[in-house]
C-alpha cells in the first residue's frame, strides 16, 4: 500500500538571519532564502565554514541545487583548507542534493565517498545527520541490510556520546526500514526507543517523528483506530512546534487512515488542505505525491474521472522532473481507475504506459550503474601519478618483500609449534576418555604440556618483539614492515593466550554456551586483532550480527574465537583489495561472506575432512579448517561452506 511519501526536513542552524527552519513561507519567501544563501556560497570573502553551512541550509529548506552549486562543491573539495571533516560533510550535502532531485544512484555514490573518508580518518565529529541520511538513501534503493548496518553503527556512536536527539533519529530510521520489511514488532520497538530518547533530550520533534512511525506501522497492519489516535498525537506535537510542513505531512497520513475506515469526506478535506499548503509554499514535488494519493482516494469513492485527472496531473509533472518511479505509480493508479470504470481500452493504454516506464526505470538504473563505474574521477586523475610513483618504489618493494618473507617464515615456524601443541592436546584428551582410571594423571600431564609448549612459543615471540623495538630506521618501508610484523606477533600471542584459556575451560567444566553479547564481543576482539590485515587491503567489515537479538551457540567463547578467527582470516586472505566482508547472523548461526573467487568443488568436498595440498596460486593449505572442524567434534555446531551468488564464499558456524 503506497501512501504519501514525505521528505523529512532536517534541522540545522544557518549562519544568516533566518533562525527557525520550521517556519515555512510562500514561494517568494523561499526565493528570498535561496538568494541569501547563494550570496553566502559564492562570496569569495565568506568563511569556508559559512559556505559549507549555507550549502547545508539549501537542503534543509528543500531548495533544489543548481549546477553552479555542485561545481562550487567540487571547488571547495579541492581547496587546500578542506579538512577530512569538511570533505565528509561536503560529499554528504552533495549526495543530499541528488537525493532531492530523485537521482538516488548518484546520491549513493557521493554518500559512499563521504563514508570512506569518515572511516579512514576516524571522524565522529561531523554533521550528526550523515549516517541518518546515508542509511535513508540505502533504504530507498532497497538495500535494507546495508541500511540497517549503517543505522546500527550510528546508534553505537551516539550511545557512547549520549547524543539522545540524534539517537532518536536513528531509531526512527531503523524502524522505517523494518516497516518496509513488514517486521512491525521490530519497527515498533525502535519507534518506542526513539520516543524515549526524544524525551531524554527534551526534543518534541524527535518524539513527534517517532509517533508518526508508530502510526504508519499501525496503519499497515490495519489497526486503524490506533493509527488515528497516534497520528493525532503526532499532529498535536508538530502543531506546538509550528512545524507547518510536518503538520500537513501528518494530515496526509491521517487522510489515508480515514480512507481505509470509509470516512471519505474527512479524508478529502485533509488531502485538500495539504495539497493547498504544498502548492502555495512552493513544494511542487510534494504536491505531485499527494495528487497520486488523492487519485487512490477517488478510486475508493468511485469517482474514477477525478482519480484519472489527479493521477494524470501527477504523472505529467513527474515526467518533467525525471521521477520515473512515481510516474509509473501514477500510470498504475490511472489503470486501476479506468479498469474499474469499465473503460478497458483506456485501461490498456494506461497499463502500457506503466510497463513502458517501469522498463525504462530498470534500464535507467542499469545505465546509472555503468555511469557510476566510470565516474571514479579520482582514479583517472591519479592514474599517471601513481604509475610514476610505482616505478620509483620498485626497489623499496623488493626489499620490503624480502623482509616480509623472513617474517612470514618465522611466523610459519611459530604456527607449527601451535599446531603441534594442538595435536598433542587432542591425543591426550582421547587417551583420557579411553582410560577412565588414569583421567586425572593424563589431564595433569596434558595441561603441563600445553603450558610448556605455550611458554616455548611465547618466549621466542617476546624475543622478536624486543628485537623489533631495537630496530630503528628512517626508511618508511622498513618502518612499515616493522609495524606489520609487530602486529602479527601480537596476534600470535593472542592466539596462544586463547589456547591456554581453552584448556582452562575444559579443566573447570565451564558451560559451553556463547550468548548474544559474548558473540558480539568476540567478533569485535577478532576484527580489532586483524585490523592491520584489513588496512593493508583496504577492506571494510560490515557487521550486522547485533541486529539478530537472542542468538546463542552451544560452544565456549574460546572455541568460537578460534573458529571465527580462522573464517575471517581466510575471508581477508582471499578477498580482493577494496572489497567488503559481511558478518551477519541468522536464526541458525553466524556467517562470513567474502567476495573472492570462491572454492572449487574438489576442495569444497575435502574441507574439514583432511589436509589439502598447498595451492601454489593462493597459498591455502586447508589445515586451519581441519583444526577448527576437530574443535567442533561432539558439539551441536558444525561448519558450512558454499559459494555465493555473484562470486565469493559464505562460511558459516551453524547449529546441527
Amino acid at each position: 500500500m503506497h501512501y504519501f511519501l514525505c521528505r523529512t526536513v532536517l534541522v540545522f542552524i544557518c549562519l544568516w538571519s533566518v533562525s527557525n527552519v520550521f517556519t515555512q513561507g510562500n514561494s517568494k519567501e523561499l526565493q528570498h532564502k535561496k538568494d541569501s544563501l547563494y550570496r553566502i556560497i559564492f562570496d569569495d570573502k565568506s568563511e569556508f565554514s559559512a559556505q559549507t553551512s549555507a550549502i547545508n541550509a539549501i537542503n534543509t529548506f528543500r531548495i533544489p541545487m543548481e549546477d553552479t552549486v555542485y561545481n562550487h562543491i567540487k571547488k571547495l573539495l579541492a581547496d587546500a583548507n578542506c579538512t577530512p571533516k569538511d570533505k565528509v560533510n561536503l560529499h554528504h550535502y552533495y549526495g543530499l542534493g541528488y537525493y532531492r532531485k530523485g537521482e538516488l544512484s548518484e546520491a549513493e555514490f557521493q554518500m559512499e565517498r563521504a563514508y570512506r573518508i569518515f572511516k579512514t580518518n576516524h571522524q565522529p565529529d561531523i554533521d550528526p545527520y550523515f549516517l541518518v541520511n546515508y542509511g535513508l538513501i540505502k533504504n530507498n534503493l532497497g538495500k535494507n541490510d546495508e541500511a540497517i548496518a549503517i543505522y546500527l553503527e550510528g546508534i553505537q556512536i551516539n550511545e557512547k556520546t549520549k547524543h539522545h536527539k540524534n539517537l532518536g533519529n536513528l531509531y526512527i530510521k531503523l524502524g522505517d526500514v523494518y516497516v518496509n520489511m513488514e517486521k512491525y514488532d521490530d519497527a515498533n520497538k525502535y519507534f518506542r526507543q526513539a520516543v524515549a530518547s526524544g524525551k531524554k533530550a527534551n526534543n518534541k520533534n524527535v518524539v513527534a517523528y517517532a509517533l508518526r512511525g508508530l502510526g504508519t506501522s499501525a496503519l499497515d497492519v490495519d489497526n486503524f483506530a490506533e493509527a488515528e489516535n497516534t497520528f493525532k498525537d503526532a499532529l498535536a506535537l508538530f502543531d506546538s512546534l509550528q512545524h507547518q510542513f510536518m503538520i500537513h505531512d501528518i494530515k496526509c497520513y491521517l487522510a489515508a487512515t480515514y480512507d481505509e475506515m470509509g470516512r471519505y469526506d474527512e479524508a478529502e478535506l485533509l488531502y485538500d488542505e495539504a495539497h493547498d499548503y504544498f502548492k502555495n509554499s512552493g513544494y511542487d514535488a510534494d504536491m505531485y505525491y499527494i495528487s497520486v494519493d488523492k487519485g487512490k482516494h477517488y478510486i475508493k469513492k468511485g469517482d474514477y474521472k477525478k482519480a484519472i485527472q489527479n493521477c494524470t496531473f501527477a504523472k505529467d509533472n513527474f515526467l518533467k522532473i525525471g521521477d520515473i518511479a512515481w510516474a509509473a505509480k501514477a500510470w498504475m493508479c490511472m489503470y486501476d481507475a479506468a479498469k474499474l470504470s469499465g473503460n478497458h481500452k483506456a485501461a490498456l493504454a494506461y497499463y502500457e504506459g506503466y510497463v513502458q516506464y517501469s522498463d525504462s526505470l530498470v534500464n535507467e538504473k542499469n545505465i546509472q550503474k555503468i555511469t557510476e563505474l566510470r565516474k571514479d574521477y579520482e582514479f583517472n586523475q591519479e592514474r599517471e601519478k601513481i604509475a610514476l610513483e610505482n616505478l620509483q618504489k620498485i626497489e623499496q618493494e623488493k626489499m620490503f618483500q624480502k623482509f616480509m618473507g623472513f617474517g612470514l617464515l618465522l611466523l610459519g615456524g611459530l604456527l607449527f609449534f601451535a599446531y603441534r601443541a594442538y595435536l598433542i592436546k587432542t591425543r591426550a584428551n582421547k587417551t583420557i576418555n579411553d582410560q577412565k582410571d588414569q583421567l586425572e594423571l593424563y589431564n595433569k600431564a596434558n595441561e603441563n604440556l600445553i603450558y610448556s609448549l605455550s611458554h616455548d612459543i611465547k618466549e621466542p615471540m617476546l624475543g622478536v618483539q624486543l628485537l623489533l623495538q631495537k630496530i630503528k630506521s628512517e626508511d618508511p618501508v622498513l618502518q612499515k614492515a616493522n609495524q606489520s610484523i609487530g602486529d602479527q606477533v601480537s596476534s600470535i600471542n593472542s592466539i596462544v593466550n586463547n589456547l591456554l584459556q581453552l584448556k582452562k575451560s575444559y579443566t573447570a567444566h565451564q558451560s559451553d554456551i556463547s550468548d548474544h553479547d559474548t558473540i558480539i564481543k568476540t567478533i569485535q576482539t577478532i576484527t580489532d586483532q586483524l585490523q592491520y590485515k584489513l588496512n593493508d587491503k583496504n577492506i571494510i567489515i560490515i557487521n550486522t550480527v547485533a541486529a539478530t537479538p537472542g542468538l546463542s551457540l552451544p560452544i565456549s567463547a574460546q572455541k568460537l574465537y578460534f573458529i571465527l578467527l580462522n573464517l575471517l582470516t581466510n575471508a581477508i586472505k582471499f578477498s580482493p583489495d577494496n572489497q567488503n566482508i559481511e558478518i551477519y547472523a541468522k536464526s541458525n548461526g553466524i556467517y562470513v561472506r567474502d567476495h573472492g573467487k570462491g572454492i572449487d568443488p574438489e576442495t569444497m568436498n575435502n574441507l574439514g575432512k583432511k589436509d589439502i595440498d598447498k595451492n601454489e596460486t593462493d597459498g591455502g593449505s586447508g589445515m586451519g579448517i581441519m583444526l577448527v572442524s576437530n574443535l567442533l567434534v561432539g558439539s551441536k555446531v558444525k561448519l558450512r561452506f558454499e559459494n555465493a551468488k555473484g562470486g565469493g564464499t559464505v562460511a558459516g558456524v551453524v547449529l546441527v
